[in-house]
């Protein structure tokens, strides 16, 4: 059973699977904890021979109420701003697109275990999902603002991420900073979601690819629409005038 807890600087998760321990802890009451387990991602673990003693009262001024909303909603980073920040930070990625999606697994410890490939403006990223957050739906394809992840050590040239207990997937809306394109379709990789318009290499939905190309056989129409950086947002075969 979770609560959250707020210590010096910083606001952590902390759980037990002694339900009667986090009932018995009131808001607004600070405590000290012995003989607790620390994780990166998922905050304290109370044990069963875990000790939480009654302390002095937690002060609640501007710097609690900042760590609170750092914790809940922490701040958003593309994929290239966020490949400098230490481990262990919390933040949220976007916008960014799923590549491709793990089938769950257990590790030894018992717990279920799946990973999401990322990618954007040619980076990539390895999000791996643990606990209820592999039940998040999630589709390869699409784009999405991920929530509450923490970056880890890099593995094969990409940056690792891990989700937290408040993990989740936002659908992103690419409505800032668009601009028209229009062009012959040079090539396209259904594999990878990637296509070429006028020697530029853009990320596309599989939801848009399926729209120019329904049956999934490539050819050099003409399209228009809208981008966003290295991404279309939306896409059209232009019809030719009368």
């Amino acid at each position: 059973m979770p609560a959250i807890v707020q210590g010096e600087g910083a606001v952590r998760n902390v759980s037990s699977f002694k339900k009667s321990t986090i009932e018995s802890l009131i808001p607004g009451k600070k405590y000290k904890i012995l003989n607790a387990t620390s994780h990166p991602t998922f905050g304290i673990e109370l044990k069963a021979d875990s000790v939480v003693n009654n302390g002095h009262l937690i002060r609640t001024d501007r710097g609690g109420k900042k760590n609170q909303k750092d914790f809940f909603n922490p701040k958003t980073y593309n994929m290239a701003d966020a490949s400098s920040l230490a481990n262990s930070t919390r933040l949220s990625l976007s916008p960014v697109q799923v590549k491709s999606i793990g089938e769950t697994g257990v590790v030894s410890t018992g717990s279920q275990r799946r990973e999401v490939q990322l990618s954007m403006d040619g980076r990539s990223a390895l999000l791996t999902l643990w606990g209820k957050a592999t039940d998040l739906e999630v589709v390869a394809g699409d784009m999405y603002i991920v929530r509450n992840i923490v970056p880890s050590n890099d593995f094969n040239k990409q940056r690792c991420y891990s989700s937290t207990p408040l993990t989740k997937f936002e659908p992103y809306e690419c409505t800032e900073l668009q601009e028209t394109f229009e062009g012959v379709v040079e090539s396209v990789s259904f594999a990878s979601n990637l296509i070429e318009i006028n020697d530029m290499m853009l990320t596309i939905s599989k939801d848009n690819l399926a729209k120019i190309f329904p049956g999934r056989q490539f050819s050099a129409v003409q399209v228009t629409g809208l981008k966003r950086n290295g991404e279309i947002c939306e896409i059209d075969v232009k019809k030719a005038k009368m």
